[in-house]
């Protein structure tokens, strides 16, 4: 494979470039939004098939598989290994074990949640449209009272695992907010499995998702919430000061004064 250099070369040098340039080669690379909004073709660059999955068996899977490889890995894997067994072609040989990099929020960074990172992955590799699916799934994460799922063989079955509402895809927020109105500190089995069944919820809910998508029943329903709307007024596109660009509750972090903003 040859390297940019050797194809800039190959090209004219800042010549190259210029054309380049000009034909938006680098276009993605200087618009983020166009990027971030952008229809991606799958079909021509991730071969990667779909068919319709059995919702209950993802998600025992997924709870398995969270324990085999934590998070991330815990939401695709089983999918993977679902559609390499019913569709073949590239699952069969799909590299699923770069994916327990996201376990604890990227390598325990305690930033975004692995379970919806696989998802926003599994997603991006087999739906033609996957931006609305993404969000459907971020906001139910954030919204639902989780984790529900009631493992068919649970590792331990005297584990009495409570459910909460995050309110944010963020690791650090759900597991915090989990440890402490559960009780259990972080570093204990009832935690771990409390992300494990959590995984499960998110694998069964990407896999509803992309069965209603497929089936063509998939209707969005998400929308920026009003209050995250009232901080993309300011912070957002074309505002005051314009300085970030987010979904997210922005009160879940940031503390907002009575008067900000007026």
């Amino acid at each position: 494979m040859q390297t940019r250099r050797e194809m800039l070369a190959k090209m004219g040098g800042a010549a190259g470039v210029a054309g380049m340039i000009g034909a938006g080669f680098f276009s993605p690379l200087l618009n983020g939004e166009a990027m971030a909004s952008a229809k991606p073709n799958l079909k021509a660059g991730f071969p990667y098939e779909y068919a319709k999955l059995d919702l209950d068996e993802v998600a025992e899977r997924a709870y398995w598989a969270t324990y085999e490889g934590h998070c991330m890995y815990g939401v695709i894997a089983p999918i993977a290994e679902m559609l390499a067994e019913k569709v073949g072609g590239p699952w069969k040989s799909f590299p699923v074990d770069m994916f327990r990099y996201g376990a604890a929020g990227v390598m325990h960074w305690g930033t975004l949640c692995g379970a919806v990172n696989g998802a926003a992955a599994t997603m991006y590799l087999v739906s033609k449209d996957p931006v609305p699916l993404i969000d459907e799934v971020y906001n139910w994460y954030s919204q639902s009272s989780l984790p529900v799922y009631q493992p068919v063989k649970p590792k331990n079955p005297n584990f009495k695992i409570i459910s909460t509402v995050s309110g944010s895809p963020l690791c650090h927020v759900s597991t915090t907010k989990w440890c402490n109105e559960s009780g259990h500190k972080f570093f204990t089995p009832e935690r771990g499995d409390r992300c494990c069944r959590l995984v499960a919820d998110t694998a069964r809910k990407t896999a509803e998702l992309l069965n209603a998508q497929l089936a063509g029943s998939f209707k969005p329903q998400y929308a920026i919430p009003a209050a995250v709307q009232e901080c993309r007024s300011c912070h957002g596109k074309g505002g005051m000061l314009e300085n970030t660009n987010t979904k997210m509750d922005c009160t879940q972090c940031h503390d907002v004064e009575p008067d900000h903003g007026k």
